[in-house]
């Protein structure tokens, strides 16, 4: 099926919003997207107001367009919220797994523990993705998981900015492997607590590195450029700190 103007701009802004290709704070440019995209300015227009329904964007009147900011409250209330609905659908994949779905998360868990012993953040990140959406295909509960990813793309940019603290890769991992032995179990309840334990951990790691380095919670400008200044270069001014 082909993508529709305003579908092609939304979801290729929205996959740099959730890796931090835009950070958070990002003034945004309506004629520069239309440049990149090479579309005219209505459907980047309504990419934006359907980014701004969900809360990725905002728009200020006679101010501009920003990537939401989020302040550590909010992003706790969000990831308290991602606990809840995570545990909820792991506990259903448990009841619904397959053998080979089990062998499966077995393969990625050794993928993970693969990223871990080489200290790949990026290949780390891949497998975590990987990981919780094998999970979310498993429970079968399509708008269960819909509110999932949308808490997920939402906390993205802040969530990945901790695992290098130490031990916070090894530590999920290992909350991983609780997870994935729970499912194999067919445990619902524990992994139900497993996946819930594993989302308010990564929330108590994050407010440790924003009360512990506060410079980790301000984005570096020169990070916004790096997609765009490979297929655009003239755009170096696209994206300015509010």
């Amino acid at each position: 099926m082909t993508l529709s103007n305003t579908d092609r701009v939304r979801i290729e802004l929205e996959h740099r919003i959730a890796s931090g290709d835009l950070p958070p704070g990002s003034a945004i440019d309506e004629s520069l997207l239309c440049t990149f995209f090479r579309v005219s300015r209505t459907p980047v227009r309504e990419a934006l107001l359907q980014l701004a329904a969900t809360g990725q964007v905002r728009i200020a009147p006679r101010a501009g367009i920003f990537v939401t900011q989020h302040t550590i409250e909010e992003l706790e209330e969000m990831l308290e919220t991602l606990a809840l609905l995570e545990g909820a659908c792991t506990q259903l994949a448990a009841y619904r797994i397959s053998n080979a779905q089990i062998r499966e998360l077995e393969r990625l868990q050794k993928r993970g523990a693969k990223a871990l012993q080489e200290q790949s953040l990026s290949e780390y990140a891949t497998y975590n993705a990987e990981l919780h959406a094998l999970i979310h295909s498993i429970a079968g509960n399509t708008f269960m998981v819909q509110q999932i990813e949308h808490l997920r793309r939402l906390t993205n940019p802040y969530r990945h900015r901790h695992l290098d603290q130490e031990n916070r890769m090894e530590q999920s991992w290992h909350e991983h492997q609780a997870l994935t032995q729970a499912l194999a179990q067919r445990d619902g309840p524990s992994a139900m607590q497993a996946a819930a334990s594993h989302v308010l951990s990564g929330a108590e790691s994050l407010r440790r590195v924003a009360q512990a380095h506060p410079e980790k919670w301000e984005f570096d400008k020169r990070e916004r450029y790096s997609w765009l200044n490979a297929q655009l270069n003239p755009l170096a001014g696209f994206y300015m700190r509010h």
